[in-house]
């Protein structure tokens, strides 16, 4: 029976309730400007943990290396002194370095702290104050070098020393992980006389977990879809309105809408006027992850692959694009309409829309690290030229190497129906794209 009571108390009531339900906000009536603060305390350390480097090069000598995706307590130890010392650096402090002197620095024992090279613009300085970077219009800090005696960053193809003592102690944190059973990686230069501080394992194995995900959206709990539907619409679920199809349910509440199709997506839309005359990636990046959190309860196993402005009826904004992360590994989806596992449209404070392949990890199976075989990158290349050059325009392989601008190790998951084992590839961004690779036969996956 409809309750006697009037409408807009019942969304300032279910609101609340169910922003409580989520974990996402914590209220403390006492104090609003304490709540405040602590509102933005977490966003600060989203921030912090989500705007991070994909991995970490140790140098310990020439043709002596390591390389590391789990490299967020190192990072984070450094992390405060990165941003104090760099926010306060300016263009006219910083001494442009050759691109033969900056590989020469990977001779000294050092950390190379190594940026996903997949967000355009200069995402990372913008959010830590690194005044430096920031300066540079549409840079983008790619590396940031650090040792006892230097200090260096590389933006775009551009690299310059620091005007900055070195990092007192680094050589202690160096001599711990030589001491340890790493994993040797040489770089360009060493394997191919390629002045690039791209790097790649010196053998051709290495170990990596073995995991696996399954999409299970017709068999979601109840409950916890119900949790989702109110979380996304505000309202509690007897007041939304049901559609089901033979192919999709819709659950709909006012101008908002939250669809769950077979093929294993959910999409959410809000068609509510809203204005946003201005760019802010900030404001945006921020009210999307807010959003994530307050319907997933977390943010630290993303990681944002991909930005792309809109500009919608005059109306400016951001469509936003996370992965996974397993073990320090970003995962990426193998189906052709979609390059992202989630999909945020913001604009400013106004979330338009959020698109999710529902695929989580399946906990039943024992996460096992085993070697993996893997064919060297000269290979992989040279086995798919024609995927880097079409034939009419050939080129030496050296040519090709010269222009890879990047490498990661990643997992992708081929989306196939039930628990499937995620596949380690390797990405390789050439010339404005991502090609991925399995690495243990050089067999072509896909492009993005």
């Amino acid at each position: 029976m409809k309750k006697k009571i009037t409408l807009n108390f019942i969304l300032v009531f279910l609101v609340l309730l169910t922003i409580l339900q989520a974990g996402a906000l914590w209220i403390q009536l006492s104090s609003k400007s304490e709540g405040k603060r602590r509102a933005q305390n977490e966003d600060a350390s989203y921030f912090k943990t989500m705007l991070r480097p994909e991995k970490a090069v140790i140098n310990f000598s020439g043709y002596d290396h390591t390389l590391l995706y789990d490299c967020r307590d190192i990072y984070d130890r450094y992390r405060d002194l990165i941003i104090e010392t760099l926010g306060k650096t300016s263009v006219e402090e910083m001494i442009l370095l050759s691109t033969e002197e900056y590989m020469d620095l990977m001779k000294k024992s050092s950390i190379v702290f190594q940026f996903n090279d997949d967000i355009e613009g200069n995402i990372f300085a913008n959010f830590t104050g690194l005044g430096a970077v920031n300066s540079q219009e549409n840079s983008q800090l790619r590396e940031i070098y650090l040792s006892n005696e230097e200090v260096a960053i590389s933006m775009d193809e551009k690299h310059y020393y620091v005007n900055i003592q070195g990092v007192e102690g680094l050589e202690s944190e160096i001599i711990s992980l030589k001491n340890t059973e790493y994993d040797p990686y040489l770089n360009f230069k060493e394997l191919y006389d390629i002045d690039k501080n791209i790097y790649f394992p010196a053998r051709n194995q290495f170990l990596v977990d073995r995991v696996f995900y399954m999409s299970n959206i017709d068999n979601m709990n109840d409950v916890y879809r119900q949790n989702i539907v109110e979380r996304f619409l505000s309202m509690d679920i007897e007041y939304v309105n049901q559609i089901t199809q033979s192919e999709e349910t819709i659950y709909a509440f006012g101008q908002k809408y939250l669809k769950f199709s077979n093929d294993g997506t959910i999409e959410y839309v809000n068609n509510e006027e809203f204005s946003s005359q201005n760019l802010n990636l900030y404001t945006s990046l921020n009210t999307g992850i807010n959003f994530i959190i307050s319907i997933l309860g977390s943010a630290e196993n993303l990681r944002v692959v991909g930005i792309e402005k809109l500009d919608e009826a005059g109306n400016m904004g951001y469509r936003i694009f996370f992965n996974y992360i397993e073990d320090n590994i970003t995962v990426y989806p193998h189906r052709e309409d979609k390059k992202s596992y989630l999909e945020v449209e913001v604009y400013s404070n106004h979330v338009k829309s959020f698109k999710q392949l529902y695929r989580r990890r399946v906990e039943t199976h024992s996460t096992v690290e085993e070697v993996q075989s893997i064919m060297y990158l000269d290979r992989i290349v040279d086995r798919n030229i024609e995927k880097f050059v079409p034939s009419s325009n050939e080129k030496s392989l050296r040519e090709i190497l010269g222009k890879i601008t990047s490498i990661s190790t990643v997992y992708i998951d081929d989306m196939k129906p039930g628990s499937t084992a995620l596949l380690p590839a390797l990405k390789i961004n050439y010339e404005g794209r991502q090609l991925y690779f399995s690495l243990k036969s050089g067999r072509f996956l896909m492009e993005i």
